[in-house]
């Protein structure tokens, strides 16, 4: 009887410890978890070696695709799920466009009615007049500002970049001054390294002016052929205007002008990249379905409004977004190396580098942490938008 009640005193024991165990455990775990996921660490690797700062990021993209349908059609099937890789060519959804090409046939009849159908319609044509006189004037000046620069934010960028030009100048014979004097141990390499970045720096701020200049000439460029294309259509109507007392054949042909033009829009939007026959693919040349809003019978393009039928991500714009307190983030530039450790497999190593520090600091977890990009220098399948990864800065 006694031994009985030994045994089951230690059976008891060994109960209440396995039970304390299960939920200490998880509570240990927890605490790890929060331990490595404190935001940052410095490792230093030796004396004298390098420090790394360690930081939790998130898999994200730079670049993804919507592709939209402007004209009437169904969905017949969808042959894509959300989250699956696709590269150029692969079919996503397949639609039925009968209604749509019957249209176009619909118009190309009204084209042949219209070179034997006769209408005349007297109008007053001068407020016609008057917006063309004006369309034209625009485009004058337009061009000017297009070929001359003569708008003022032109010219203020221009300006800019002349400055700017000057002050890369004046910085590289300033860093070859400070490179004579490195080299005879005038002054330490730390300040002919920020020599060097004062020069990157300058590089940069000339390279985003005249990337300005060139998306302000771009505008203005799409305005002038906007202008031209409003030009023409008004011009159209007032020709047909001028005619309407006249022969009626004549003035048929603006008629039949005008029906072509309309059956060349509806033409061109099925001119699209992604369009094959009756089929949407991808021209992506490697991506990811991100989201699709269309089921098996979805009608699209109702009174020729975009449906949006799904968006890609550009695979090959993937990016970690790594969450680095701002204490540390002074220590880290654009270009820096880096390594991305995927959660995914804890035993793969990534190669990357930083291509973005946000200016931006937020709060989180009662921190104050600034968003710092790192693109990998090959592609893996390991890095899928929304997946999680450790990011190592390689600090000098």
């Amino acid at each position: 009887m006694k031994k009985t009640k030994w045994i089951i005193g230690i059976l008891g024991i060994a109960i209440i410890a396995g039970v304390t165990l299960y939920y200490i455990s998880p509570k240990k775990e927890d605490a790890r978890k929060e331990e490595t996921t404190e935001v940052i660490h410095q490792i230093g690797e030796g004396v004298g070696s390098k420090s790394n700062i360690i930081a939790w990021g998130e898999v994200g993209y730079t670049n993804s695709q919507e592709i939209n349908i402007d004209f009437p059609a169904t969905v017949r099937s969808v042959e894509v799920k959300e989250g699956d890789s696709i590269k150029k060519g692969d079919v996503l959804v397949t639609l039925d466009m009968d209604e749509y090409k019957k249209s176009i046939q619909k118009m190309e009849q009204q084209v042949l009615i219209n070179e034997i159908l006769l209408e005349d319609v007297t109008q007053d044509k001068s407020a016609l007049s008057a917006d063309i006189s004006q369309i034209k004037g625009d485009i004058t000046r337009k061009t000017k500002e297009y070929n001359q620069g003569t708008s003022a934010e032109l010219q203020i960028l221009q300006t800019h970049l002349i400055r700017i030009n000057k002050e890369i100048e004046d910085a590289k014979k300033d860093y070859g001054k400070q490179k004579k004097l490195f080299e005879v141990g005038g002054i330490s390499e730390h300040t002919l390294e920020n020599d060097e970045d004062v020069i990157d720096q300058k590089e940069k701020a000339k390279i985003e002016i005249e990337n300005n200049i060139r998306k302000i000439k771009d505008v203005l460029k799409d305005e002038i052929n906007a202008l031209n294309t409003e030009l023409n259509y008004k011009e159209v109507q007032l020709e047909k205007m001028q005619i309407s007392n006249t022969v009626n054949r004549d003035r048929q042909n603006v008629s039949i002008n005008l029906s072509q033009l309309d059956l060349e829009i509806m033409k061109n939007k099925l001119e699209k990249t992604y369009l094959l026959d009756n089929k949407i693919i991808s021209d992506m040349e490697k991506g990811m379905i991100k989201s699709i809003s269309v089921i098996e019978g979805s009608r699209l393009g109702a009174q020729n409004t975009a449906g949006r039928v799904l968006e890609m991500i550009d695979a090959n714009t993937i990016v970690v977004r790594a969450e680095v307190p701002e204490e540390f983030v002074i220590q880290i530039k654009e270009g820096d190396k880096a390594e991305i450790i995927p959660k995914a497999d804890t035993n793969e190593s990534i190669q990357a580098l930083v291509t973005h520090i946000s200016k931006i600091a937020v709060q989180k977890d009662g921190k104050r942490i600034v968003k710092v990009e790192v693109k990998p220098q090959a592609p893996t399948s390991l890095l899928d938008p929304g997946y999680s990864a450790d990011v190592i800065f390689k600090i000098d």
